[in-house]
């Protein structure tokens, strides 16, 4: 089934990419180089981390590996049906080479984009420099990306105010998907401040 993205959707999804992509390379760190080759990440088995480079890998924009050769490179979703591996490591496309795939075309094994957007909001609210919050409360938008700020705005889950931006009602699913809210779209940290 092919899965049809508006044309702010797929803004949307390659400015999630490029800035989970730079999330997780500032924020995890690099695997030893001689287990699987420079540049691949280990996500270290932590949720928030592994949804991310899941993420990214089914969307077609990162190398996935499980360990030395042979599984070293190229491993794809058939590796881990026929197999039954699962990749540790992954190493991501640079941010233009992100832009070129996710702009030409989506892959139809991506995610859809709850999940995406779970995978972004999960490492963005509460992993290294966790600029954005989970709770409703205003965001100072000067230290947000602009480009990820405008494609969530335009999307209609996040809106201004002021110089602040602010989660709206539309992210609820997202937030819920990465364990961030409750069923009543109440953020868990909110609930444990009462």
């Amino acid at each position: 089934m092919d899965k049809k993205w508006s044309l702010s959707e797929k803004q949307l999804i390659i400015e999630l990419a490029v800035g989970l992509a730079r999330h997780i390379v500032n924020t995890c760190p690099p695997s030893d180089a001689e287990e699987v080759g420079p540049g691949y990440i280990f996500h270290m088995y932590t949720s928030a981390w592994e949804n991310g480079c899941d993420v990214l890998w089914r969307l077609g924009v990162a190398h996935a590996a499980y360990g030395p050769e042979p599984h070293r490179q190229g491993m794809t979703l058939q590796t881990v049906v026929y197999e039954k591996l699962w990749p540790r490591y992954f190493k991501f496309f640079p941010e233009s080479e992100i832009r070129d795939a996710l702009s030409s075309d989506i892959p139809d094994t991506s995610p859809d984009l709850d999940e995406i957007l779970s995978a972004y909001v999960g490492m963005k609210c509460q992993y290294g420099y966790a600029v954005l919050t989970e709770t409703r409360d205003p965001i100072d938008a000067e230290e947000l990306c602009v480009s990820e700020v405008d494609a969530l705005i335009l999307t209609g889950y996040m809106i201004r105010s002021g110089n602040s931006v602010i989660w709206t009602d539309k992210i609820a699913k997202a937030m819920r998907g990465a364990h961030l809210w409750d069923e009543d779209n109440r953020a868990y940290v909110d609930i444990r401040r009462q």
